[in-house]
Formats: structure tokens, sequence, C-alpha cells
């Protein structure tokens, strides 16, 4: 079995040649952009978040399979499993969710007032019962929407939303949510300004321009967003439904068949 456990948010996947068939046929892309082939060897460990639910022409982030919409990519290599985001997002190397945080109103932000291994060590090394208090000290991963662009090294706050078509500047640290279509950038990040008008905003979120592939919108590159929302409003288009994979289930499958 390839899949192996690993902890309560993923799986292991020991890679074998014969699964790069599976995300062929699945267009699921392994590296950007559009690459499948010769991204892994026989052997190599991936991370596959345990309920990755991921849409056809997504591409995975490096050594990790995680939930994505289609036509998002992930380049970095430090982005935690449990990562999630909508469709045409653009994540870029080095970003980073926060990692686990520590109790600040206890005597120690130590995890000896947290964590079980500290019970196993008090026992062991020194003969003492000691009790630990639960503290939930990972966070649940940021809601992160559609069209979201987030430049390199930034850090990303367990728990905030970044709204659709927000954009977040190169090593930004964001601390609290982000609106539709706001630029934030800096340490902590605040916004600097909108992509569009108000106006624009709501017609852009009342359009929901995600939901339709890309080929099928209009192929202009006016620069006057009103211009080309007007041509947008004035389409009747089919909603673009690629598929969704429950990743492990299907990984479990194919290698039981293949096998």
């Amino acid at each position: 079995m390839p899949l192996l456990q690993s902890d309560w948010r993923s799986h292991i996947l020991i890679w074998e040649n014969r699964f790069e068939g599976f995300f062929k046929t699945n267009r699921i892309y392994l590296e950007y952009p559009w690459k499948i082939s010769g991204i892994y060897k026989n052997g190599d460990r991936i991370r596959v978040q345990k309920n990755a639910v991921v849409e056809r022409y997504a591409t995975m982030p490096p050594a990790k399979f995680v939930t994505m919409g289609a036509f998002s990519y992930v380049r970095s290599k430090q982005i935690a499993v449990d990562f999630t985001c909508g469709r045409y997002c653009s994540v870029a190397p080095g970003i980073q969710l926060s990692d686990q945080e520590h109790p600040t109103t206890r005597l120690s932000t130590h995890p000896f007032t947290t964590h079980p291994h500290m019970v196993e060590l008090a026992n062991s090394e020194f003969g003492k019962e000691w009790r630990v208090d639960k503290f939930r000290s990972l966070g649940p991963p940021p809601i992160i929407e559609h069209d979201v662009w987030i430049g390199a090294d930034a850090m990303i706050k367990r728990g905030v939303q970044i709204s659709t078509g927000a954009v977040i500047a190169a090593r930004s640290i964001v601390t609290k949510d982000v609106p539709p279509y706001a630029i934030v950038g800096g340490t902590p990040a605040k916004v600097i300004r909108y992509r569009f008008s108000d106006e624009n905003i709501e017609r852009l979120l009342l359009s929901q321009w995600w939901q339709y592939n890309y080929v099928d919108l209009p192929n202009s590159h006016t620069k006057d967003i009103s211009r080309y929302l007007d041509e947008l409003e004035s389409l009747r288009l089919a909603t673009f439904e690629p598929g969704k994979l429950d990743l492990v289930r299907e990984l479990t499958i194919f290698a039981g068949a293949e096998a």
C-alpha cells in the first residue's frame, strides 16, 4: 500500500512512476506550468492532505497534495499540508502559514503546560507525575478564496480569510482578514489600495467569473474593467465543472487496480 499514515493532517504517499498515469488522466499537475512527467522518482515521499479535494487543472505544491481549485498553482515548498485555496490562485515560492501558537496567560509559554510529551519526560527522567491542560496550538488554515495572488515569502496567519481578488505583497505578514480585491503589504499587512472601484468590485463579485473556464471568458486585453464587465455580463456562459477528486480515495483505488 503506497499510502501510509503520517499524522492527523496527512498521509504519506510513496511515489511510484506509474502514478504519473493517474495524474495525466485526471489533469492534475505536479509542477507549474502544467508539468507531470519526471517531477518525482520512485521512493519519493509526498505528503497528501487527508481530506484533499482537488479540481482538475490545479497544480500541486512541491512534495504535497492539497485541496485546490481549478487553474490554481502553488510554487512554495514551505506551504503547510492543510493549505487550501479556490480557483485561479497564484502562490509564489516561500509562502508559509503561521506555525503553532503558545499560551500567553499561563506561567510559561513553554510546552510543559500543554503537551503530553512533557508528561512522559517528567515520568521517565524525573519519576514525577505531571499534568498538562489542552491548548489548541495549531489553528485552522486560512480561507483563501478565488483569484488570490500571494507574493514571495509572505506569511499568512492561520484562521484569517483572504477574499477573492486580493493581492498579498511579497514578504508581507498577514494577521487579519483581507477584503475582496484589496492589495495589502507590510508587517503587519495593511491595505495599500484596491484594484478597482467599489462599483466594479461589486460587479466582479456578482459576476462570479471564476465559475467559468478562462477560455470561455471574453478574450479582451482592455485595461478598462468596466468595459470588460459589460462584455462579460452580456454573455450566457455555462459554469465550468471539470470534476473534483477525493484524492486519497482515488489514489488508493488506482494503486490497488494497478498493483
